[in-house]
Parts: C-alpha cells; structure tokens; sequence
C-alpha cells in the first residue's frame, strides 16, 4: 500500500469514529442505544412497553411519536412539555374524573383518542401552545380551547354544559374541519349549547354541523366567526347569537331553528353579517315564526340566500340603524320581511324575491322602503297594506303587488305622477 492510499484510508478510519462518536454521546440526546429516546415510544400493548401515558410522556423527547394501543388510561394533570405526537391504535379511552393533561409546548398533535372527563373540571389545560386535534372525539362540561391556534380535524365534540366551551381571547383561533359537535349522549339536565365565542376570538369551520338540544348552538360576542358548508341547529333557542362588536361570515351554510319566539340567526348591537348562499329557517309549529332577526347600527348583506321564515327588522339601541343589502335572488317565505325600526334601506337589490313582503302593518302606512342600485328588469314581489316603494335609479322594473295600495316612486324623478321608467303593476284585490 503506497502512502497515498494509506492516508485515504486513515481518513476514512478517523471520520467514522468521529461520527460514531457525535451520534451515540450527543449530550442533547443522551445514550441513542437508549430505547427511551429513539423517535417511537410506546404505550400498553403485549410488549415490553410503558404501562401509562404519564411514563411515556417523560421518557420522550422533542418530535417523538407516542403509540398507545387499545385500552382504558386513567392518567391525570399529564404535564405535556414537549413537541410530541399521540397516536392512538384502535379504541384508546383515556378517561377520569380531573384534568387529563396540561399543555407546555407548542405544535403537539393527538390523533384517534378518545378523551372524556365525568368531572366539573376542565378537559385539559391547552395554554397558549398551538396544538392539533385529528380523528378524536372529545366528552365533558367545560372545555377552553385555549389562547393560541389550533386545528381540529374530523373530531367528535359533545359539550355538557350550561355555557358552551369556551373560545376566548384575541390571539385565539380555533379551525375545524368535518367535525361535528352537538350533545346527543345522556348528561346532565341542563341547558346545552355548543361555543361561546368572546373577546374577539376567533372560529373558522369548514364541512362541520353544531347541534344544540336546549339552546343556542352557537353565541359569540365581540367576536368573528366564519362558517363554509356548515349545518347549524338550536332547538329551544338560535342557531347563531351575535352581539357586541362581531363579525359573522357565512357561505353555503344551512341554520335552524325550532323555537317560534326565537330567531334561526339573532343579530344585534354593531354585529356586521354577510350571508351568503344560505338557508335559513325555522321550524317552530306556532309563534313568530323568525328566520332573522336583526337589530344592528352595522350594514350587512344577504346574497342569493333562501329565508324559510320571517326577516324580521327591528330598532337598535344606538341612534342610527345599519342597511341591509340584499344582492342576487333573495327569497322569503311565511311571513316575508317586517320592518319596526321606520324607514330601512334595500341597497342594490338584484331580483329579489319577498314573497310576502310584510313590511307594513298597523299604522305604518308613512313608512318608505328604498330600493337602490336595482338593476333593469328586476322583480319584486310585495304584500303591502300601505306605504312608498322607492325603486331608486332603475328604468325597467316588474312589480307584483297583492293587497292594499301602494305608491311607487322614483326618486330620480322625484315624481309618482311621472315615474320616468317602464314598469308594470299587477293587482290583487
């Protein structure tokens, strides 16, 4: 062997030592022949395997998996504080009557756990550490989700409890996707209703249904709640209650109610609401009959959506009201829309169709609705017992009015007598 290959030769000698020497007695990760620190720690089971979740989570470290295979776990004021990974093998029950865990790391995830707490204690203590909940379902009276992000995904979520699990707090914000939420398992006799929704906090859910027994299913206040393709159902109470300063957004989402003297969706204070593609109903068999009731100084909109109910529009405690703009098909049923707050502004109406339009009733017969930005040809359907329709700018408007006499009125013209657009009028006496 000349000494040129001798000296390849002991390099290659000298890295590998070097390399064994860094990997098996790096101070930060102990002895790596150490079965408690290699990335997979397991729980239960026929092996050799820790017997709690408590022991398993102080043998593990930073981004390691802990396997639990099926069983019942009991483990209480579990101090999780480490970036670790739960996984649950079939049916994993992790149950008691106290606190099951309290978070101390960020980004920790749970994934197929069944969790349920009998006690009037908190599930656990999620602290202001992002976590993940994938696949499990979740039993108890109180829970607070927590002051920092989080994500829950395909769980099953049963409150029981008088005031709903909490989502508080500014830097809070809760995304669920395909979850279902509602009470639907023997508890307690009290009033149940799924989020409480404060301190502008924040709830974004996609694909998930909430389900109240006695209640409202959800109610926030001075909060933003966003709902894509959800189903919302209060029995005994509204599908949604917002107040305060919040902001509620919806797409393609379905709310009920089953309560005659309580609105399907219950707005008040500065609440701003956008509705879009909605369905919205109630389904009492006697009372009032309200799809939505609002009493708000903020503007909101309601595009293409279908009311199986009363709108109903009242006064709000502050001086000035905000405007309900109605865009694209807007229907009504059983009742149409009923005005108590004076004068109410429709702006840019497209085709919007009030079957039953109520807006005037009693002495109301001074009262104006205006109508602006309506596009030509567009249609309404009313059922006054008096009063102005002000149709705004437009120049070809249908108008089927049954009941009672109504003044059209354009205020580009600023004339009833010579209106200044084609306009048909059909009566029903």
């Amino acid at each position: 062997m000349n000494n040129s290959s001798k000296s390849v030769t002991d390099k290659l000698i000298y890295g590998l030592i070097i390399a064994f020497l860094l990997i098996g007695f790096n101070p930060q990760r102990g002895n790596a022949f150490d079965p408690a620190n290699t990335k997979i720690v397991y729980v239960g089971g026929s092996g050799d395997y820790y017997s709690n979740i408590t022991d398993a989570v102080a043998a593990a470290w930073d981004h390691n998996t802990i396997i639990i295979y099926p069983g019942a776990y009991t483990d209480t004021d579990v101090e999780i504080d480490s970036m670790l990974t739960f996984i649950g093998i079939g049916e994993v029950y992790w149950s008691a009557s106290d606190t099951l865990f309290v978070l101390g790391a960020d980004d920790v995830t749970f994934e197929g756990i069944s969790f349920k707490v009998t006690g009037s204690v908190d599930l656990a203590v999620m602290g202001a550490y992002r976590y993940v909940m994938e696949n499990c379902t979740l039993r108890c009276r109180t829970f607070d989700f927590g002051q920092d992000t989080s994500h829950w995904i395909s769980c099953h979520l049963y409150p029981k409890s008088a005031d709903g699990w909490e989502i508080t707090g500014s830097n809070t914000m809760v995304q669920m996707r395909d979850c279902k939420m509602g009470d639907d398992i023997p508890g307690p006799d009290e009033p149940v209703y799924c989020l409480n929704i404060t301190d502008e906090a924040m709830l974004s859910a996609y694909y998930s249904n909430f389900y109240s027994t006695e209640s409202k299913a959800i109610y926030c206040d001075d909060s933003r709640v966003r709902l894509y393709y959800c189903m919302l159902i209060g029995n005994v109470g509204a599908a949604v209650e917002a107040e305060g300063n919040s902001n509620l957004s919806c797409l393609y989402t379905s709310f009920e109610g089953d309560d005659g003297g309580t609105p399907a969706i219950n707005i008040e204070d500065h609440t701003t609401a956008h509705l879009n593609k909605c369905i919205i109903r109630n389904r009492a068999e006697s009372g009032d009959h309200k799809s939505l009731y609002t009493k708000t100084t903020e503007n909101s909109s309601l595009i293409d959506n279908n009311f199986e109910g009363q709108i109903h529009l009242d006064e709000p405690a502050a001086a000035a009201s905000g405007d309900i703009e109605f865009y694209g098909f807007n229907s009504t049923t059983e009742g149409g829309i009923t005005d108590e707050s004076g004068d109410k502004k429709f702006g840019n109406v497209v085709n919007m169709h009030a079957y039953g339009f109520d807006a005037f009733s009693g002495d109301n017969a001074t009262k104006t609705i205006t109508v602006n930005g309506m596009p030509n040809n567009a249609i309404i359907q009313i059922t006054p017992t008096g009063g102005t329709l002000d149709i705004g700018d437009a120049m070809s408007v249908v108008i089927h009015i049954s009941g009672g006499r109504f003044t059209v009125y354009r205020s580009a013209s600023n004339n009833t007598d010579d209106l200044g657009f084609n306009w048909t009028a059909e009566w029903e006496e």
